[in-house]
Parts: C-alpha cells; sequence; structure tokens
C-alpha cells in the first residue's frame, strides 16, 4: 500500500508536471502508475504525493515512413505488443493480459526489472528516452537510464522511447533458464537477427548477470548473484543462452 500518499496533482504544463516532481516524494503516474504499487515497500512509503501526467502524455504508439518507432510513455504493454508484431510474443512471454493492458511503457521504465526481456528488446533496439528535462539533453539513451537511481528517474517526464531504426525485417528469439517455464527468468537471452541483409548483424542481450540488461560479449562475467543461482552460473548460462538465442534468430532470418 501506498501508505503515506496525501494527495494526487494533475498538472496542465511540462513546466509545472517539471517543477512537482522536482519536490522530494513526488512520483509520476503514466496511466494507472502501477509501477507504485510494484516497488520495494521502502520506495513506497517514499510516496508522498503522485503527479498524473495524463494531460501531458498520450498513449499512442506510431509508426514513421521512415522506419522510426514512437511509443508514448502512457502506452500500455499490450499497445505495444499489437504494433511490434515481432516483439509481441517477447512481451506476452513476460507478461499476463491483465499486466499487459495495466503497465505502460513509463512504468516499465520507472520499475526498470532486472530480469525483464521487455526491457532487453528495447535496449536491443537502441531505444532512447524522449525527456524535457531542461538543462539536458532531450533524448536519453537507455543504457544511461539504466544508471539512474529510482530518485532521479523519478524527476524525468517519459513523454515516450525512440527507435529510430525498427523495421519488419528484424527477427527475436528468446533462451532462457528460470524455475518453470512460466517464470521469469533467472538468467535469459534476447538475440537479435535483421533478416533483410544477406549475413544479418546478429547479436544478443543478456539479462540476469548485471542489475540491468547488457550486450552479450565474449568474457562477460556476471556480477549478480543469489539463492537462484551463483555469479558463476550465470556467467556460463548468459554464454550458452546468449548463443542459442542469436542461432534462434537467424534461423528465423534465413526463413525470411
Amino acid at each position: 500500500m501506498l501508505v503515506n500518499l496525501q494527495t494526487t496533482h494533475r498538472p496542465q504544463t511540462l513546466r509545472a508536471a517539471q517543477a512537482l516532481l522536482s519536490m522530494p516524494g513526488n512520483y509520476p503516474i503514466y496511466g494507472s502508475g502501477g509501477y507504485l504499487f510494484r516497488m520495494e515497500n521502502a520506495l513506497r512509503r517514499d510516496v508522498q504525493a503522485a503527479v498524473d501526467l495524463s494531460e501531458l502524455v498520450s498513449n499512442m504508439v506510431k509508426r514513421y515512413p521512415n522506419d522510426q518507432l514512437f511509443i508514448s510513455g502512457a502506452a500500455t504493454l499490450q499497445a505495444v505488443s499489437e504494433t511490434v508484431h515481432r516483439g509481441a510474443e517477447v512481451i506476452k512471454g513476460e507478461f499476463p493480459a491483465t499486466l499487459r493492458n495495466t503497465l505502460t511503457i513509463g512504468d516499465l521504465l520507472m520499475e526498470l526489472p532486472s530480469n525483464s526481456l521487455s526491457l532487453a528488446l528495447l535496449y536491443g533496439l537502441g531505444a532512447q528516452i524522449d525527456t524535457p528535462r531542461t538543462g539536458e539533453d532531450d533524448l536519453i539513451e537507455l543504457g544511461r537510464w539504466f544508471g539512474l537511481s529510482v530518485q532521479e528517474r523519478r524527476q524525468h517526464i517519459v513523454q515516450g522511447v525512440v527507435i529510430w531504426k525498427y523495421a519488419e525485417p528484424w527477427r527475436f528469439a528468446v533462451a532462457k533458464v528460470s524455475r518453470t517455464p512460466a517464470d521469469a527468468p533467472i538468467v535469459g537471452a534476447l538475440g537479435f537477427a535483421y533478416a533483410g541483409e544477406t549475413n544479418p548483424g546478429s547479436y544478443a542481450v543478456v539479462v540476469g548477470v548485471e542489475p540491468h540488461p547488457v550486450r552479450y560479449h565474449s568474457g562477460l562475467v556476471a556480477t549478480v548473484e543469489d539463492y537462484k543461482g551463483s555469479a558463476a552460473y550465470r556467467t556460463e548460462m548468459a554464454r550458452i543462452l546468449s548463443e542459442q538465442a542469436i542461432e534462434a534468430a537467424e534461423h528465423l532470418a534465413r526463413q525470411g
């Protein structure tokens, strides 16, 4: 429960919203604000006021003729899966329908689940976050966003996510180890291959080895270690799963 929540603000301008979010204890709401209820208890207790951004952040997902893809901060994960067809399997494999219709891209970017393959999908496609934060670049690379604390993230308004080159020839494949097939991965890999090229530049993004998704490279060593798996186990599984995911993605790419 959000035991210390006192009020909800509904600003009508970005400047007013930014001023509210600069104050301690104020957290943004994208759509239903589902991430607030999924945070650790200590963080939930820090929420004193919610800043409803429904008047300022849209829920659209739009493809442009130049292959640019824009996903608004209030777009639900279900809306994304319906538009990003090749990524639908990734999103649907991670979130049940109830959560896909509730959680938004803004929620996902505020929560940053460490083992999220949907985040790995955005990261692997070179997603950048569109934010009007004064005094900084308007676009923040997802890799830099991963390095921000929740206190830093809450002060940004996620207007949307921009993927500059998204085209149908992309093929994705998932490989993971988990307690059951339906569970979140202990270690997972998402392979990428581009079917529009004779020799696609394939690669993999892995989760479960660091606190956020990372692009796999030879010699990668896990820093995460818990009761689900040692760092050595996660390191070895990242290598195996990345190879499997790339091979599967290349197979899909060859099929066209």
